[in-house]
């Protein structure tokens, strides 16, 4: 969704939307009992940083975005392969 809405150049949704990926990611780890990885975490943060850096305005990049989507999806996934 943080994909869709650049690629409609709503910005304000992209933030939100990341935000609620990295929730989603750290409650859904925590609700079935795995316990996230460091790398995980950073993920989370990071996903969580982007998220307010877009919203507030601050200077980032569509690149950014792509990463950060990116690195979400395969923790989503490998959560999912753990469970």
């Amino acid at each position: 969704m943080a994909q869709a809405s650049m690629a409609r150049n709503d910005y304000e949704k992209i933030g939100s939307w990341l935000h609620g990926a990295a929730d989603a990611l750290d409650h859904g780890a925590e609700w079935s009992g795995y316990k996230l990885t460091a790398d995980s975490k950073a993920i989370v943060d990071d996903a969580e940083s982007l998220g307010a850096k877009v919203e507030g305005s601050a200077k980032w990049t569509a690149d950014e975005v792509d990463r950060c989507v990116s690195e979400l999806g395969s923790e989503i996934e490998s959560l999912k392969a753990d469970s």
